[in-house]
């Protein structure tokens, strides 16, 4: 077999997932193959410009510890920092960091690219080569095979994947990136593995060089910025940038309320269940305290000096474009801003992950690994811990060694794996710092103590 051919691992698609997924595997030596639709988009942020949170800190520290560069690539990329919750115990503090875009993915590539045993094929997968229920490889739309005996999907919201802008749709699972793949999807169901449909938003991106900061709040990083990766002795301390805070009004609400008809979350044209703790506007206005005003956090894409995007936190829309301006010229402080690129909701398949077991390897097809949104979770950092997860247990499987579990009484990977797994998906999935019931001995502070001894089992 040609060596071109075959691989130790293969991974499909490139996100947080499987940036994760690749650089474990191939600085472990792993001949890895990362299959990509679109090569210039391999680590990008497609929604929200920033990195951590509450509980999701504490998810970038223990995928640091596990030998992952999320947290890494955040130290090197930040343009502002921020300890959530400080005001609660320590239990509840986050690090949250608001990230340069553009600068993310370069760092993220600085280090993919230059990695010695990762092979790039731009191209899509049809389907999976199985035999006798193992995987033996993939091929691909241009009816090349690659073979492995590990493959991993990390295929995010591409799987079936339709955006909608108002009762305009289009193919595929980012708004740059148009195509639509059924094929693999439509393979995978044939195995009898449980799926259904999610939906996603992301709000429109505005100018900021016509935002009134007058009407606004400012909202300041902190003084000494705390590293993710802490024995990062390379990590600069950038210039902090400043966010912004707004909020609605009647007027914006009245032009939402006058423009349902034409929201497709609004006409049955989305089956898919949308995640409860990051409602749509549409929603917010509709079925949550309809007189209450609603606030947005104008958060910089970048800390360049000119083209800066702001993305609004919390404005998540599927409106038509027309109306979306209408919207945000309504709102404090952006009557005479644009909008860059437009909000819009995506439709996805997902797998329920009550298919795989703890490993993250599927209980039907030996070899083969699901990690990210194509489980039902969502946000970076639940996507990046699962291809963590994935590819530390491919080289465990590579060398014929047990897989490994994490445990969820000291770590919130341990929490998110044993909930997906065990209790399946209802609606897009993240991690919360109730769903321990040993929280307060799982905190950001003390992740190296709880995690770090962990790595030995890939020696």
């Amino acid at each position: 077999m040609k060596k071109n051919f075959y691989f130790d691992v293969i991974i499909v698609g490139c996100g947080n997932a499987g940036v994760e997924t690749s650089y474990i595997t191939s600085y472990n030596k792993l001949r890895t193959l990362v299959i990509t639709n679109n090569i210039d988009n391999i680590g990008v942020l497609s929604c929200n410009p920033s990195i951590g949170g509450i509980c999701k800190g504490n998810l970038i520290k223990e995928i640091s510890c596990l030998g992952g560069i999320t947290g890494l690539i955040s130290d090197n990329s930040y343009i502002q920092s921020k300890i959530l919750n400080k005001s609660k115990g320590e239990s509840s503090w986050s690090t949250r960091f608001q990230i340069n875009r553009a600068l993310y993915k370069k760092n993220i590539l600085k280090i993919i690219n230059f990695s010695k045993n990762i092979f790039f094929k731009q191209e899509i997968v049809r389907n999976l080569l199985i035999k006798n229920y193992k995987i033996l490889g993939v091929r691909t739309f241009f009816n090349n095979k690659y073979f492995s005996n590990i493959v991993v999907i990390t295929t995010g919201t591409f799987l079936n994947g339709v955006i909608y802008i108002g009762f305009k749709k289009f193919k595929g699972g980012r708004i740059n990136e148009i195509f639509k793949n059924n094929y693999l999807s439509n393979q995978i169901k044939d195995f009898n593995i449980t799926w259904g449909r999610l939906k996603t938003g992301t709000p429109p991106r505005i100018d900021s060089k016509y935002i009134d900061y007058n009407y606004l709040k400012i909202q300041k990083g902190d003084s000494n910025p705390i590293p993710y990766y802490s024995i990062n002795i390379k990590n600069k301390k950038l210039k902090q940038s400043r966010c912004w805070i707004t909020e609605s009004n009647n007027k914006t609400h009245e032009i939402i309320k006058k423009n349902l008809k034409f929201s497709p979350i609004y006409n049955n044209l989305l089956s898919g269940v949308g995640p409860r703790y990051c409602p749509s506007l549409e929603d917010k206005i509709y079925r949550f305290y309809k007189n209450k005003k609603h606030k947005f956090f104008l958060e910089p894409e970048n800390n360049f000096k000119k083209n800066k995007e702001i993305y609004p936190s919390g404005l998540s829309i599927s409106l038509p474009l027309h109306t979306q301006n209408e919207i945000i010229n309504s709102i404090y402080g952006l009557k005479n801003t644009n909008i860059i690129k437009p909000g819009y909701v995506v439709e996805y398949d997902f797998f329920n992950p009550k298919h795989l077991n703890l490993t993250l390897q599927s209980k039907n097809i030996k070899g083969l690994f699901f990690a990210g949104q194509i489980n039902g979770t969502t946000g970076y950092e639940e996507a990046a811990s699962q291809g963590v997860l994935a590819g530390i247990n491919s080289i465990l499987f590579f060398k014929n060694k047990k897989l490994w579990i994490p445990n969820k009484n000291n770590s919130y990977i341990g929490i998110m794996i044993n909930d997906i797994v065990n209790n399946g998906i209802s609606e897009p999935y993240r991690v919360f710092n109730n769903y321990s019931n040993n929280n307060i001995f799982i905190r950001e502070d003390n992740t190296y103590l709880r995690i770090f001894k962990i790595l030995k089992i890939l020696k």
